[in-house]
């Protein structure tokens, strides 16, 4: 197996170095980006910017509307010549999705795309997202089989793009490996335990929302985020300590086996655009499989979610307006939720990894 990655001389970093350690079977081809290859992260940021410009006036084509859409698909596709050899190309991402198709035609081999988002939903820059739809209409279709994390990012792309053939279509959604979770017998707190986290720490995340609601009952409660926090968010909630537990960035198998501690999950999604009302995080799995009672905003994905699993939790309004009384109603019925703990987490045993790789495997062994 070849892999062709991205090194961002960030934070993720040393995870994505120990990701890399661990799978010594795997041949990374690996692309610096900024200052470790600056002339060529410029002349890909150059055909960025020059044809989105000129994709206001004109129908570009494939290529040149891939280089539109992603400085990375430039550098992805100049890297395909350092792969020789493959049985299937599998694309993850808009930017990949030119140089993907253009490698199995290059190597004369099957084809994937993995739809993790809804892309043409994704922000609000307008152009952008008509410029990942177009793509998306024009060279999807061409795909083996096409991969979706959620069943309602599946029925969307289904509903927008002109499939002139059937295609496989399979669900594919991010669970852990079974091994990575596990109860915490220990005895519990006084205090309701909540856990939220993501890569950043950041506004527009949900949290703005709940902290100052989550403050009134300090007495009752503690908070734990576990991310890369921003620094002006550090700030802004930095008189809240005492209720705030900040663990920063944590790999996310020791993350997994740490969540086991808690009691409630919040997957706060503020339905920030189409695509956040149609994902489903990996957040919400991830408490799911830990037996954790979940707290979620109502978005279509997550009132799905948690109606297929009505034991695991419940959801609010997405403007948060009824998230107070939702919370009083968890204080008060907490010991209840935590005598149910082991019996979600057995619940949720057969959603994991090994079973939902399966699908993959199946896939790629076919004919």
């Amino acid at each position: 197996m070849e892999v062709i990655c991205f090194d961002f001389d960030n934070w993720s970093n040393k995870y994505n170095e120990q990701i890399i350690k661990n799978f010594s079977n795997v041949r990374f081809i690996r692309i610096p980006t900024g200052k470790r290859n600056i002339t060529e992260w410029l002349v890909s940021t150059l055909l960025e910017k020059t044809f989105r410009i000129l994709s206001k006036f004109f129908n570009l084509p494939q290529q040149l509307k891939s280089y539109a859409i992603s400085k990375r698909s430039y550098l992805i596709e100049k890297n395909i010549k350092h792969v020789k050899k493959a049985d299937w190309v599998v694309g993850h991402n808009p930017g990949a999705l030119y140089p993907s198709y253009l490698a199995s035609q290059k190597l004369n081999c099957k084809a994937g795309f993995d739809v993790e988002d809804y892309h043409p939903g994704e922000g609000s820059d307008y152009r952008s997202q008509q410029l990942v739809s177009q793509q998306l209409n024009s060279i999807l279709p061409q795909f083996d089989y096409i991969s979706f994390a959620s069943p309602l990012i599946k029925n969307e792309v289904i509903r927008n793009i002109k499939f002139t053939e059937k295609l496989n279509f399979i669900l594919v959604q991010n669970y852990f490996s079974k091994y990575d979770f596990k109860i915490n017998n220990e005895e519990m707190s006084t205090k309701v335990k909540l856990v939220w986290f993501s890569q950043n720490i950041d506004i527009n995340r949900g949290l703005e929302k709940i902290l100052p609601i989550l403050k009134k009952y300090e007495n009752q409660l503690e908070i734990h985020l576990y991310g890369n926090i921003n620094t002006e968010f550090k700030k802004m909630i930095s008189n809240n300590e005492s209720f705030i537990k900040i663990h920063g960035i944590m790999a996310s198998q020791s993350l997994n086996s740490e969540l086991g501690k808690y009691d409630i999950g919040l997957a706060t999604e503020p339905g920030k655009d189409l695509n956040n009302l149609l994902a489903l995080s990996n957040k919400i799995l991830c408490y799911f499989q830990s037996g954790l009672y979940i707290l979620a905003t109502e978005t279509p994905a997550q009132k799905l979610f948690l109606t297929q699993h009505h034991k695991h939790g419940v959801t609010f309004n997405i403007n948060f307006d009824n998230f107070e009384q939702t919370l009083i109603e968890t204080i008060k019925n907490i010991s209840t939720i935590r005598n149910q703990k082991s019996t979600r987490f057995t619940l949720s045993q057969t959603h994991n990894w090994e079973n939902e790789s399966q699908v993959l495997l199946n896939t790629w062994k076919a004919k």
